[in-house]
């Protein structure tokens, strides 16, 4: 997959084959060729792997020189499962030209499936170094490098695109969140700064002005420029995210009514352009509620290879980035951070229980290969996206080795943070209205019991209050779920460079606090029905072992 990155941060998945728009320049004249090369590149098209390498085996035979017969039955062997074949071929493509942009890409596709992520990487930098005035294609590099977890390259990259329209305030922006997702605050805010400067309409910049930092005065410069800019309409999207980032400011500030109102005022505008539908949410609740899939998934039984795949799991909003950043320190442990694969492959399969044998373990391997990528064998890996619950059935059916860890956190507290947090996925878009989230974190809640009572041994649960009040004795207890012992990598506050990039990349690097447990008593004025509906449901759950109200 590649991603477009629009304005305001939101990635638009694309499906590439990894260059398939290679130029067809004819090196040889003869007919035959021709024949069996235009009709090897249809059959790739139509991925038609096996009729694809017939004929343009043919055409390389026939015309051994030829790059671009080459090019397409590398494409044709990628196809065929035969990954090795095909590297081979990119590489003496690429060894012959460097700076061939469809083979680089083509070749780092093929690597990262195989979770070679580190060899991706070093492909597509050296493509860069061949087109570094090549803005469209350094931009691509980027992006690549970016969904492959290697932001310090990216940034590289984004660096070299800089040299090259340094006004831009796209570049900019971009390289501001590479920057912030590694936890370097400061230079992802100049960046934030220099994009405003150049284009005051980035709705993402000015949110992002507000979310990495705390507003101790109102003599705050960042805080007065917000101020001035909420002043006047700047566009639908610049006013929605203005209105967002002086709701955060604001409410550091401690003033919490007129956070209040900023909040519901991005809120309201945030709705409008992305309404939520109710009832698929209700469809896809009742889907994951589905009694006959429940004993296909209550086995937790040992993987070939002695592979160990973690989900972390939850509300949004609830501590879930936390969690993983703090078992990250234990050297057995890698976080993977937010991942769409169990989503993707669930929404594509349907229900797991009428899936083969062979088809379930397909997609096992699918999911465990994106998750090691080219790390240790032996390491536990996490993803840590909160919305997989609705996946879990699916789950613990494709993938029996699978451990789940639920993170609970009071309703209030969870819901009052996802009204006040622009969420840049459709998936979110239940934060938008107050009845919505309500409704929202009731199923949410029925999900996670049912499976808890379906399969306790697979799933722990933990508080988000307990992980901040007493972090040592609560992880202590994660790690004997996960079959670990506590390690002085564990004691450390260290922070470490890997990318955090989901919504919580700020208040993930900061030390562990208790300021946010019951936050919500700051709002409750402002929402009393909505807040005390919350904590009936907590209370309807409690029974669980989970945080009650």
């Amino acid at each position: 997959m590649t991603f477009r990155t629009n304005r305001f941060g939101r990635r638009d998945e694309q499906l590439c084959l990894g260059g398939k728009n290679q130029p067809q320049a004819r090196h040889v004249s003869d007919t035959d060729w021709q024949r069996q090369l235009e009709a090897g590149i249809r059959a790739v098209e139509q991925q038609r792997g096996g009729e694809a390498a017939g004929h343009l085996e043919a055409a390389v035979r026939q015309a051994p020189q030829s790059r671009e017969a080459r090019y397409w039955l590398a494409n044709a062997r990628r196809l065929n499962g035969q990954p090795a074949g095909a590297e081979s071929l990119l590489v003496q493509l690429l060894a012959e030209q460097p700076g061939d942009e469809n083979a680089a890409f083509a070749l780092a596709y093929l690597l990262r499936e195989q979770g070679q992520t580190g060899k991706a990487a070093e492909a597509l930098l050296s493509l860069a170094r061949h087109q570094r005035h090549n803005l469209t294609c350094l931009l691509k590099v980027s992006g690549f490098l970016r969904d492959s977890h290697q932001a310090t390259a990216a940034i590289s990259t984004m660096n070299m695109a800089l040299q090259l329209a340094p006004a831009d305030a796209g570049l900019h922006f971009r390289v501001a969140r590479l920057h912030q997702s590694l936890g370097q605050f400061e230079p992802a805010l100049d960046h934030y700064r220099n994009a405003l400067d150049a284009d005051p309409g980035l709705g993402g910049a000015w949110l992002n002005l507000a979310q990495l930092q705390r507003f101790e005065s109102r003599e705050n410069a960042d805080w007065q420029r917000i101020q001035l800019a909420a002043q006047s309409s700047l566009g639908p999207e610049a006013d929605m995210c203005l209105a967002f980032a002086r709701g955060k400011a604001l409410d550091d500030l401690g003033s919490w009514g007129d956070a209040w109102q900023a909040f519901v005022r991005g809120n309201r505008l945030r709705h409008q352009a992305q309404p939520w539908d109710r009832s698929g949410w209700h469809r896809q609740r009742d889907t994951a509620l589905q009694p006959v899939a429940a004993s296909h998934a209550r086995q937790l039984r040992p993987a070939r290879g002695g592979r160990q795949p973690v989900y972390i799991m939850g509300m949004l909003r609830s501590g879930t980035t936390l969690l993983e950043q703090l078992l990250d320190r234990h050297e057995r442990i890698t976080g993977r951070g937010e991942l769409n694969f169990l989503s993707h492959l669930a929404t594509r399969h349907g229900p797991a229980h009428a899936l083969s044998s062979a088809e379930r373990s397909a997609i096992a391997d699918e999911l465990w290969t994106h998750l090691q990528l080219d790390g240790p064998g032996d390491h536990i890996y996490i993803d840590k996206n909160p919305l997989n619950f609705r996946f879990v059935g699916f789950l613990l059916t494709v993938m029996p080795e699978a451990k789940i860890l639920h993170l609970s956190r009071d309703g209030r507290d969870s819901c009052l943070s996802c009204f006040c947090q622009l969420f840049q996925h459709a998936d979110a878009g239940f934060a938008n209205r107050l009845d919505d989230l309500e409704d929202y974190y009731a199923g949410y809640r029925s999900i996670m019991s049912f499976w808890q009572d379906q399969a306790p041994e697979r799933i722990h649960s933990l508080a988000y209050e307990d992980l901040v009040t007493a972090p040592a004795a609560t992880l202590k207890t994660v790690l004997e779920f996960l079959g670990l012992e506590w390690t002085a990598s564990m004691d450390s506050s260290q922070q470490h460079a890997r990318a955090v990039r989901t919504a919580s990349s700020w208040q993930a690097r900061q030390p562990v606090h208790q300021a946010s447990v019951a936050r919500w008593q700051h709002y409750r004025q402002h929402a009393p029905e909505f807040f005390d509906a919350l904590a009936a449901t907590d209370r309807r759950y409690a029974s669980d072992g989970e945080n009650g109200s």
